[in-house]
């Protein structure tokens, strides 16, 4: 997390609390009030892409991820194949009762995800007189039956590597665009307060205000858009090469690189593992370097 984000989390934190102190100022303003309730679900959101984006990976464990995307894949192709075919039989009840997406295994805890694949082993191998007609037969369910002990008995964790997954970064720096959002409409809903409570609207422009010593930054902000139609470009990762830090651009084509070194660097994208842009840029100190990327393969 960088300082400006410290920063901004801090006064989040003050501002929430200073509205529920004062909650009697506005308790019968509507409007305002509404306002706050917004502001208290955005800051939600944001705290709980906090704990996401910063959660301990002391636990995880590659061998029990790598054993989970195995074992996801293998048990939902099974279960498609094991639905497909008891639909045409006609047990639509039975069929309907199979996790057949790999995400549905691979997204789950880990104990769920083998909680689910036992639940499918075990249904087809209920069925299985209904299901040798396919490809699924005893040998291939026994074998489906290793690999899930085999992902039990792995210590550690596969779970916790996503939290440090820059989806889960970029969802942090996205979350903090509501709450700044919220805290703008609720000073222009405040206005009104200068005169009809001044304490009250003092106290909360002052609970409002990020410090501008903590504002000294720099910061790259990249705005990626097809050559093809000058559509904005989501999901594009870019980095800086000397200064080893990235983002991902978000559904605005934006991505937001914070504190970051001053002076020349090299800005390159990678959609996947698809090179798609170089760019040579100058950092300024203390400002939001502004970059345009086009995207000539898009």
């Amino acid at each position: 997390m960088t300082r400006k984000e410290q920063a901004q989390r801090t006064m989040f934190a003050t501002f929430q609390k200073q509205l529920t102190d004062d909650h009697e100022a506005y308790a019968n303003d509507i409007d305002f009030n509404d306002g706050v309730q917004v502001l208290n679900v955005a800051i939600k959101v944001n705290d709980d892409a906090y704990k996401a984006a910063h959660a301990d990976n002391s636990g995880f464990s590659q061998k029990k991820l790598d054993i989970k995307n195995k074992l996801s894949k293998r048990v939902a192709i099974m279960s498609g194949k094991a639905y497909v075919k008891l639909l045409n039989l006609g047990k639509t009840d039975i069929a309907q009762q199979l996790h057949i997406e790999i995400s549905d295994y691979k997204q789950a805890a880990d104990i769920e995800c083998a909680g689910l694949a036992r639940i499918a082993h075990d249904l087809m191998l209920a069925n299985i007189q209904d299901l040798k007609a396919s490809t699924i037969t005893e040998d291939a369910l026994v074998e489906l039956l290793k690999l899930i002990e085999e992902f039990e008995s792995i210590r550690g964790s596969s779970d916790l590597t996503h939290q440090v997954a820059p989806e889960l970064t970029q969802q942090f720096k996205d979350s903090f665009r509501p709450v700044l959002k919220a805290i703008a409409n609720l000073r222009i809903l405040g206005r009104e307060y200068d005169e009809l409570n001044h304490p009250f609207y003092v106290r909360m422009f002052a609970a409002s205000t990020v410090h501008t010593e903590h504002l000294y930054h720099t910061d790259v902000v990249v705005t990626a858009t097809a050559k093809s139609n000058d559509a904005v470009c989501p999901g594009i990762t870019f980095s800086l090469v000397h200064g080893l830090k990235s983002a991902i651009t978000n559904d605005e084509g934006i991505a937001e690189i914070d504190e970051v070194r001053a002076g020349k660097d090299t800005l390159v994208g990678y959609l996947g593992d698809k090179l798609v842009s170089t760019t040579k840029i100058t950092i300024k100190r203390g400002a939001v370097n502004a970059v345009h990327v086009v995207i000539e393969s898009l």
